[in-house]
């Protein structure tokens, strides 16, 4: 009974890895069993989730990749709203580049960069990422009826924002004020790049949305967007301390 399903991902990568397979995306359905109360040694059976593991490596891939993966997942069970929070303690992942995705306490999901010392164990000479999803929780949070809505009568308007936030800020918290901000018109938010030169400043990164707002009873105008925006971009400056790219 296997504590963890991240050792036979790794394995399966080092695998692939050996035989010289350059792109690698993979995934497992499996059980992880935790003696959380000491059931084993009471005789009784542990704790039992089911586990989506997902390992990749490759060019085309990097944490982002993964992350999009993941919301993918989330929306398609209707879990839509969860908070990102990064992950430091667990040794499994690179410190600094993992995140779990909780609702309220729990934690419906982990995924990051694999840790270097982990990658030199499986004889991995490339960066690997792995997610943790863990499935037994996430049906508990997910909407068995979907509730569809009828197509949309006015037009989307989009737009993109990129600021220039310090190396420790998380994502999470930028995405966080966002949403806040832009209210009920927001329909979608993207991250589409992460940009890392000096010429930004020392421990300085760009990201960089695409944002859809609609109203669904109205044709929004520039000024209603403009505001928006505004407002979006104030609020990130005072918390955050981001500036504006332009």
């Amino acid at each position: 009974m296997r504590p963890t399903t991240i050792p036979s991902m790794m394995q399966t990568l080092a695998t692939n890895a050996n035989k010289k397979n350059q792109n690698v995306k993979l995934f497992d359905l499996s059980r992880n069993y935790k003696n959380i109360n000491q059931e084993i040694e009471k005789g009784e059976v542990p704790l039992q989730e089911e586990i989506l593991t997902i390992g990749m490596y490759g060019d085309d891939v990097d944490f982002y990749t993964l992350k999009g993966l993941i919301e993918n997942v989330l929306e398609a069970v209707s879990v839509n709203k969860y908070e990102i929070e990064k992950e430091t303690k667990n040794t499994s992942y690179h410190p600094g580049r993992c995140a779990n995705l909780k609702v309220g306490i729990d934690t419906i999901a982990t995924l990051g960069e694999v840790h270097p010392e982990l990658l030199y164990n499986y004889k991995i000479e490339k960066r690997a990422y792995l997610a943790e999803v863990n499935v037994t929780k996430l049906v508990k949070y997910s909407r068995e009826n979907k509730k569809y809505v009828e197509v949309p009568k006015f037009p989307a308007v989009e737009r993109d924002i990129a600021i220039i936030v310090g190396e420790e800020v998380e994502v999470g918290k930028i995405e966080k004020i966002i949403v806040k901000k832009a209210k009920k018109i927001l329909e979608n938010i993207k991250l589409f790049d992460i940009y890392r030169n000096e010429k930004l400043g020392e421990n300085k990164k760009s990201v960089a949305y695409a944002l859809t707002f609609r109203d669904k009873n109205k044709t929004l105008d520039d000024e209603e967007i403009n505001k928006v925006m505004d407002s979006i971009i104030n609020e990130l400056e005072k918390d955050l301390k981001a500036v504006l790219r332009k």
